[in-house]
């Protein structure tokens, strides 16, 4: 890409907004003179920037420094983004230089290929020329040229840095004599991450998958720390209490269900949507496909997904009024919801991370409270967690303003539910129980803490209602198990639900 000249700047209102935020924090002075007749050091106004990651418009500036000799005519120079994590999108003459219209200014931008994280090496090629009697004065810092760059989405608490580089240094005085310019020091661009505390998964976000994660540590199936720690430990606000528990959890969900921090910073508007939603569905069927049903009586969400579900994350946008007092029914059981400023967030999972929906095609959320105009809802977010506390990606998802059941528009979500078992510790048998909404062919099967099958304890057709299956710490064989920890399992057509339990002899 080359450019025409150039003679005005219009920095960018996001790169000035971020300038102004503290995104930019200056650790050097610009390089000292240097002694002789010639010379001048090509060099960044700074020497170390942070920067917020995912974000684009970035303002940064090359100039002139300790520059001692005559007056100088001509020079270019390079920049290199040596390691990724930034694009850079353009560069314009200094607004001091481009005041003079005998200033010319000549660049272009080499790509290299695209990065895993979608950044690029670009090397930045750059000619400053000045016309008729135009020159550069010495013992005055001038300002060369100014480049606007974006950064890209980190995922991670790793090195996220980068280093520009200035390089292939030439300056000329009047009939071509060499003006003895060098190159100042590289410039390192540290990235963090736009959204941090609650943030456990490094995603620019808070929401159902931090949501699980959190839980899957309070349980004990993993553990943070460093950073992950940090960004976990948030209650009380915002600096913690040194420990990851349910007040987290709590806090979490909560900052998720008002769509903002408790000191009123709003969380990013991430996740898929109807409206953005663009996919070949000719030639791959999509992992989870949502539909949102809105009528004058609620909402319904179904799901058809090809892979294990989690949980999903609803926003709905356009919405005057929502009762108190309605509830949100899931297949996974009640759901959690909040309301603000027309946004309807809903939260439908098992938190334990026990109970899964299974690949299938059904409704899996309901809530019934009155809604006057059904088409002026929208899409605010949509986020559906995988089985591993991560996001769906491949998602198609839509609106429909009516009902499903265009005979009955309002009715109960068939739920599911399997008790712990009780006693628990137990010695010499213990008692299971579970719930079906209707009848269907399911398994009970209990497994050690390696995944092995130890035992089926139903296996076949039930009725719908409460059932009750006793075991006896037994294998298949009849053998008698020794102590431990195991799981117990129940498999429906939709759902998958996992309970512990202990035995002591």
């Amino acid at each position: 890409m080359k450019s025409t000249f150039f003679h005005r700047l219009v920095v960018p209102a996001a790169a000035m907004l971020c300038i102004l935020a503290g995104a930019i924090r200056v650790l050097a002075s610009p390089p000292v003179s240097i002694n002789g007749d010639q010379g001048g050091i090509v060099g960044f106004a700074t020497t170390e920037r942070t920067c917020l990651d995912n974000t684009s418009g970035f303002l940064d500036s090359v100039g002139l420094y300790a520059y001692d000799g005559a007056p100088l005519k001509a020079l270019q120079f390079r920049i290199r983004n040596a390691n990724g994590k930034i694009r850079i999108t353009g560069v314009q003459l200094d607004p001091l230089l481009a005041q003079d219209p005998r200033w010319l200014c000549m660049w272009e931008i080499k790509r290299s290929s695209i990065l895993p994280d979608l950044g690029t090496n670009d090397t930045v090629s750059v000619v400053i020329l000045g016309q008729e009697d135009a020159e550069l004065m010495a013992g005055i810092q001038h300002g060369l040229v100014r480049f606007t760059y974006d950064a890209v989405d980190i995922g991670s608490a790793g090195d996220n840095s980068t280093v520009l580089e200035i390089y292939d240094v030439i300056g000329s005085l009047a009939g071509g004599v060499d003006a003895m310019l060098t190159a100042g020091s590289g410039q390192t661009l540290a990235l963090t991450n736009t959204v941090q505390k609650g943030d456990v998964n490094y995603d620019d976000d808070v929401n159902i998958n931090d949501l699980l994660d959190v839980m899957h540590v309070i349980l004990g199936k993993s553990t943070y720390s460093g950073e992950t720690f940090t960004r976990a430990d948030i209650a009380p606000w915002p600096a913690g209490d040194g420990t990851i528990d349910v007040k987290d959890l709590a806090m979490t969900q909560q900052i998720i269900l008002d769509g903002q921090y408790p000191n009123g910073t709003r969380l990013r508007i991430q996740g898929q949507t109807a409206d953005s939603h663009a996919r070949a569905v000719a030639f791959n069927a999509p992992k989870a496909k949502v539909t949102v049903y809105i009528t004058k009586k609620g909402v319904e969400v179904r799901l058809e997904n090809t892979v294990n579900v989690k949980g999903i994350q609803l926003e709905l946008s356009n919405i005057p009024i929502v009762p108190d007092t309605a509830k949100v029914n899931t297949i996974w059981g009640p759901g959690s919801k909040g309301f603000s400023n027309n946004i309807l967030r809903i939260i439908a999972a098992d938190l334990s991370g026990a109970s899964v929906v299974t690949p299938g095609d059904r409704i899996v959320i309901e809530m019934n409270f009155d809604i006057g105009n059904p088409l002026q809802v929208s899409f605010h977010k949509l986020i559906v967690a995988d089985e591993s506390n991560g996001a769906v990606t491949d998602i198609e998802a839509s609106i429909v303003y009516g009902s499903p059941n265009p005979v009955e528009e309002v009715r109960t979500l068939p739920t599911y539910e399997l008790s712990q078992n009780y006693p628990n510790p137990f010695n010499p048998t213990t008692r299971i129980q579970f719930h079906l909404p209707s009848g269907g062919n399911i398994r009970l099967v209990v497994y050690n803490l390696l995944g092995e099958e130890i035992r089926t304890l139903y296996s076949g057709y039930a009725e719908a209602g409460r059932h009750v299956v006793n075991w006896d710490a037994t294998s298949e064989s009849g053998e008698h198990l020794p102590s431990g920890v195991y799981v117990y399992t129940l498999y429906t057509a939709s759902t998958r639900f996992t309970r512990k339990m202990m035995y002591m002899q």
